[in-house]
């Protein structure tokens, strides 16, 4: 209503990847993403998808908890 736009896209295969792919083909102004809050240890352990996303975005990314 105020000028922001979402979308849905499906995307098959490792999560930080897809949606990588999907915002650059988009050229998406901002990644609005979501945390389990696993913690640092256990999120370094088994991979955090919020975290790869932050890293590897041409965006600005938000990370909600």
């Amino acid at each position: 209503r105020d000028g922001v736009h979402s979308d849905h896209h499906e995307r098959e295969g490792p999560a930080p990847e897809a949606i990588l792919s999907v915002a650059a083909t988009r050229k998406c102004d901002l990644i609005v993403m979501g945390s389990r809050g696993m913690g640092s240890l256990k999120g370094m352990v088994l991979g955090s998808v919020s975290t790869k996303v932050s890293h590897y975005a041409r965006c600005p990314v938000m990370v909600v908890r």
